[in-house]
């Protein structure tokens, strides 16, 4: 109800059943590809609910790989690289250790409606090459 126009324009035009499919399949790819990999651990195999925003997967050394994945064409986002100082300084120790083993280890990997196939295909071969 509180939507501006823009927004409520681009919902309404939107083939949501289309973008929920495509973002699905492309989670469920990932998780295929992925299930016994050595480097690259996924949080989870199954799609969350609602649909999946990224495919989440743990990396040891992430900061080792993640640029050179990136460069070769995989669409991936790192967690947190930078957790703003005021976030220590407010933050309990637990989550301050949580957040700093998260941004050491986490990457995102796109599942977006705007990649195809091709793009997630070619991603999982970069990343099945990573040992």
């Amino acid at each position: 109800v509180r939507m501006p126009w823009w927004v409520k324009r681009m919902v309404a035009g939107s083939d949501l059943a289309t973008v929920s499919a495509t973002r699905l399949r492309h989670h469920a790819r990932y998780a295929e590809a992925l299930r016994e990999h050595p480097l690259v651990r996924p949080w989870r195999t199954t799609a969350p609910h609602p649909v999946p925003w990224v495919f989440p997967v743990f990396v040891e050394g992430r900061d080792l790989h993640d640029r050179g994945w990136r460069a070769s064409g995989v669409p991936l986002h790192t967690f947190g690289i930078y957790l703003h100082s005021a976030f220590f300084r407010s933050a309990a120790a637990r989550v301050v250790e949580d957040a700093l083993y998260l941004a050491d280890r986490l990457l995102c990997l796109a599942v977006h409606q705007d990649l195809d196939d091709a793009d997630v295909a070619h991603a999982c071969d970069v990343l099945r090459k990573a040992t």
